[in-house]
């Protein structure tokens, strides 16, 4: 006798908090966001903005735009050249200043990666995966 086919269980999605719009929606500092900037810039080379943008896991509009800009401003990076009028296509390089930032805050945290949420964010997250209101049933399968 063959058993009946099994239904797959629908795939759980987990509650991703919304991408930021502005540098002030990520909840985090200017400060922090240019170290992690910088830190990537430093371990990677030289990166398009939009290479930036996705290590660092933010958009690239009203975010890791304004970080590397602020970064150009300190003179810590450069735009080496791009690829065509988006800014996205621009290439970062860091210079002398910039690695010894870079090298001080990798002392202060080897954390490199994607930007993190915020603790409220994260327990927002958490809290649209529970399991209240889910009733559990036999499925009868024999």
């Amino acid at each position: 006798m063959v058993a009946p086919p099994q239904q797959a269980a629908p795939p759980v999605s987990i509650p991703l908090p919304p991408e930021p719009a502005t540098l002030e929606q990520t909840g985090l500092t200017l400060a922090l966001l240019a170290d992690l900037a910088l830190k990537t810039l430093y371990l990677r080379g030289q990166m398009t903005l939009a290479e930036i943008a996705w290590h660092l896991g933010l958009p690239i509009q009203n975010v890791v735009d304004k970080v590397m800009e602020r970064l150009k401003g300190e003179r810590l990076v450069e735009i080496k050249g791009g690829s065509g009028l988006s800014a996205a296509s621009y290439l970062y390089t860091i210079v002398d200043k910039g690695a010894e930032k870079a090298l001080q805050a990798l002392e202060r945290s080897h954390y490199v990666g994607r930007a993190p949420v915020t603790l409220a964010a994260y327990v927002a997250a958490v809290r649209r995966q529970t399991i209240q209101g889910i009733s559990v049933t036999h499925g009868g399968g024999q």
